[in-house]
């Protein structure tokens, strides 16, 4: 099936669009779809944020204070940002990136309720593989050869030995 080109629709200059019995002009067609993309800018470095934390933990568990220790780590987060509040909020930029800066932070939470959902999913991952497979976490180590020996096969009584 063909796409029908006759009408171009979230530009300024579309005709109106109904939608359930309410019409949006061109103008609000124009200002929606810069607003979805200002969110889904923002929602991909909010998710990045929570990627980076979850593949900083791959081994363990994404909690403890080894997740604060490298201070470049935040210094990134910054600067990401700032830059994407530049590109959003300062209206020559926002211009060029098709951005709104009338965007609301309100809509950044839904990236973040996803975000931790992805980190507990994470963690549960990673409990489940901790419990099914043991010995990936604690392997043995090569070069240690421990055999049992008589002192550490036998079996402690509860009674008292007495030398004589």
């Amino acid at each position: 099936m063909a796409k029908d080109t006759s009408q171009n629709y979230f530009n300024k200059d579309s005709p109106d669009y109904t939608y359930n019995g309410r019409i949006f002009t061109g103008d609000q067609q124009f200002y929606a779809l810069n607003e979805a993309r200002t969110g889904i800018m923002f929602s991909i470095y909010i998710m990045q944020v929570f990627n980076l934390f979850i593949c900083k933990a791959r081994f363990r568990l994404p909690f403890g204070k080894f997740m604060f220790r490298n201070v470049r780590t935040f210094y990134g987060f910054g600067a990401g940002l700032v830059l994407l509040l530049i590109v959003t909020y300062i209206p020559p930029l926002n211009t060029v990136f098709n951005s709104s800066y009338k965007s609301i932070p309100l809509y950044w939470l839904i990236a973040v309720g996803f975000g931790c959902l992805l980190l507990a999913y994470a963690t549960g991952r990673m409990l489940v593989l901790r419990k099914s497979k043991p010995i990936q976490w604690n392997q043995t180590i090569d070069g240690l050869h421990m055999h049992p020996t008589i002192w550490s096969m036998r079996q402690r009584t509860k009674s008292i030995d007495v030398v004589v």
